[in-house]
């Protein structure tokens, strides 16, 4: 049975080193382990993993669409990036596709490749922490924090740490205690969270009104829009998790005050949204000009 009597949170491990949440990660890469709510370890995500990165730099130098060029034909290709070859096949097709590109290039390429190698060879699943790099995004700084901000911390392993780390603790372990919020906080918080959550579904959305009508679309006939946008809907479903059709099916979401359109569209959507969520806003307008705040000072960021 999973007790968390034996974890903290990663608030509660922040208090007691005394240290910011974005620090934590430091710690992860010299071999802390992080568990989900049910005691799994996480892994490195892979988009912050250097082996992931270094892919990423490698096919800004050779695409895979490149080295494709040089592959014999595939009498059954398959539903992947290379076909079903040979990696004998794939080695040759890519030192050719390497003469047609300058010498500082494949050089470059070679080194990365080397660098691939030999971090495979000691993490083969691409997951070890001692391998993650912080991005230097705000905003994916901001998402690492938001998808781990649940996570736990066994506690045996943290004073282990504390020892090889030759560290003493802010706070004594009895100590620790999670901060007392107040309403208005917490109701900051879901806030917050909504306009995250919502934010590339209301923004793809409208990005459909904007190519289609321009910043005119006040002067566009409503039920044309509201096409655009249920057929844009319906056709990518499975990308909408917050957003609902039967907000799209309401008609004065598409009445539009003059060059306002996008607060028009967008906050009408969050003021649903929030509606559904019982947060207690009655105004789009005063919602979106805090949904803009949102996008131009992050929160929650340590």
């Amino acid at each position: 049975m999973f007790a968390l009597s034996k974890y903290w949170t990663w608030g509660e491990l922040c208090d007691r080193w005394g240290i910011k949440k974005t620090e934590v990660f430091d710690f992860l890469k010299k071999g802390l382990q992080i568990y989900t709510d049910m005691g799994d370890l996480e892994h490195c995500p892979g988009k912050f993993h250097r082996y992931g990165i270094l892919m990423a730099k490698q096919h800004s130098i050779l695409t895979p669409a490149q080295i494709y060029n040089y592959l014999p034909d595939d009498p059954e290709p398959k539903d992947s990036v290379l076909p079903n070859h040979t990696d004998e096949d794939i080695k040759k097709a890519e030192s050719k596709a390497l003469e047609f590109i300058s010498k500082v290039q494949r050089n470059k390429f070679l080194k990365i490749k080397n660098e691939m190698s030999a971090i495979h060879k000691d993490d083969p699943q691409h997951v070890l922490w001692k391998y993650f790099e912080m991005p230097e995004s705000h905003g994916d700084r901001r998402d690492l924090l938001f998808k781990y901000k649940d996570c736990l911390f066994n506690i045996e392993e943290v004073v282990k740490s504390e020892e090889i780390n030759n560290m003493k603790p802010a706070q004594t372990a009895e100590s620790v205690k999670k901060p007392i919020r107040t309403d208005s906080e917490k109701k900051r918080d879901k806030l917050i969270n909504m306009f995250r959550e919502a934010q590339p579904e209301v923004e793809k959305l409208y990005s459909v009104v904007l190519f289609k009508f321009g910043y005119k679309a006040h002067e566009s006939d409503e039920k044309l829009i509201q096409d655009l946008v249920l057929h844009e809907f319906n056709g990518n479903i499975n990308f909408y998790k917050i957003i609902k059709e039967n907000y799209l099916a309401d008609i004065n979401l598409y009445k539009f005050s003059r060059d306002k359109s996008k607060r028009d569209f967008i906050g009408k959507l969050l003021l649903k949204i929030s509606k559904d969520r019982h947060l207690g806003f009655n105004s789009y307008q005063n919602l979106y000009k805090m949904y803009l705040e949102f996008k131009r000072t992050p929160t929650n960021i340590d």
